[in-house]
């Protein structure tokens, strides 16, 4: 796994990188995600929408599939918890469940959506379910 930004230490010491490490390598093993290559970007301002916390942009012909860009601001509880909602999203696609059409519009199922409210999208309902067992993750990963 490469975070990138991890120099930032207003997230990460050793201790909390450890932490996440192990709570990604976790979500990844219960989504089936291992061999599925995700770098993690820190500091993104440039490249997250304005209302944006954490995104997933995938490069279906790259070596590294996936990148996951995050927010620095966001608190430990609320870093781990969009991490997981990501992977999530990783897992959707790679599943083939969630897809990008030519036009850019999003296709769940095969059904394209188009302009609705973000929340009620099936897949951010779906990933949103992981966000509530993020304490879950965290107690799992500080017992390996």
């Amino acid at each position: 796994m490469n975070i990138v930004g991890k120099e930032d230490k207003r997230i990460f010491n050793e201790r909390s990188y450890n932490l996440f490490d192990k709570i990604v390598w976790l979500a990844r093993q219960d989504l089936q995600l291992e061999k599925v290559a995700i770098d993690f970007y820190l500091n993104t301002d440039n490249v997250l929408d304005d209302d944006s916390l954490a995104e997933v942009h995938y490069f279906p012909h790259n070596k590294i599939k996936y990148k996951i860009f995050i927010r620095e601001e966001l608190s430990k509880t609320e870093f781990v918890k969009k991490i997981l909602h990501e992977i999530v999203h990783v897992s959707q696609f790679e599943s083939g469940l969630l897809s990008r059409g030519d036009n850019g519009a999003y296709k769940w199922r095969g059904k394209e959506y188009t302009r609705n409210f973000y929340l009620n999208f099936p897949w951010e309902k779906e990933a949103r379910k992981i966000e509530l067992l993020s304490g879950d993750y965290v107690a799992r990963a500080r017992k390996i």
